[in-house]
């Protein structure tokens, strides 16, 4: 079956687990879990994280957060005296963030995706937070990259977390075959999975492809999802050419991370 081609470099699926319906409330769900780090990091390190980042911005700065979610980091960004807007292309996420707005004055939610948006120039900071960074492809961090510096005012800061080299220690290569009644994260209705994991070392990218094929009707869904990892040299030189120097990178936020990989940089990159 053309399905089950060997995955190549930048591939992209038909499908995404942020606009299934039934996968978007499971990732809702991982969200709102603060003992776990499947999605926004457990309650320690999410409290840790806005710390650091408001040690490192002007008060009551006005910020885009991208990626938001359910409005986490947002909320607490808020509650500084911050004025938050928050993107994701979630459905359920972003219809969590609106219903439970904890600081209405402060902090506003939209449902849509941040690479076909525009932003004015009113933002002091912009925030991707969770490796979100490193899972678009090349030409779409150009794009956003361009599209975070437009909406920066002179000297804004955009404030981004990415995996380094230790990332793969978690995700060695396989081919794995599971069975599932269902109920569980992938699917409502029984099914088979199939995950792969590849790394191309030459660009420092690791691949992790999904294959869930319903039991009954045989269905197929690809989902896959891209990680590149990075070092100082490597993120200086990318932020470097699109119009951004790197003010400091920490690496002492994540004590542990039950989900992914706590061999992650933070980066705070200030607009040229």
């Amino acid at each position: 079956m053309n399905d089950f081609k060997e995955i190549t470099l930048f591939q992209k699926s038909k499908y995404s687990i942020w606009t299934d319906a039934y996968i978007a409330k499971n990732l809702l769900n991982a969200h709102l879990d603060k003992s776990s780090d499947g999605a926004s990091r457990n309650n320690s390190t999410i409290e840790r994280t806005i710390n650091w980042i408001d040690s490192h911005i002007n008060r009551n700065s006005n910020i885009i957060d991208l990626g938001c979610g359910p409005g986490i980091y947002a909320s607490k960004l808020a509650q500084l005296g911050h004025r938050v807007f928050g993107i994701d292309f979630n459905i359920e996420s972003i219809k969590y963030a609106q219903q439970y707005n904890e600081v209405k004055n402060l902090t506003s939610y939209r449902y849509g995706n941040y690479l076909d948006s525009s932003f004015e120039n009113i933002y002091s900071v912009a925030m991707m937070i969770y490796c979100d960074f490193g899972a678009l492809l090349p030409e779409e961090q150009k794009i956003l990259l361009s599209k975070v510096r437009n909406g920066l005012t002179d000297n804004g800061f955009f404030i981004f977390d990415v995996f380094e080299k230790g990332f793969l220690d978690k995700k060695q290569e396989k081919k794995e075959w599971i069975i599932s009644d269902g109920n569980d994260f992938w699917s409502k209705e029984p099914y088979f999975l199939l995950e792969e994991i590849k790394h191309f070392k030459e660009s420092n990218l690791i691949a992790s492809r999904y294959f869930v094929i319903n039991q009954e009707s045989k269905d197929i869904k690809e989902y896959i999802m891209w990680d590149k990892y990075y070092d100082d040299e490597s993120i200086i030189k990318l932020m470097n050419e699109n119009g951004f120097h790197v003010k400091t990178i920490e690496r002492d936020l994540i004590n542990n991370d039950n989900f992914t990989s706590n061999d992650v940089m933070f980066v705070v990159a200030q607009k040229s």
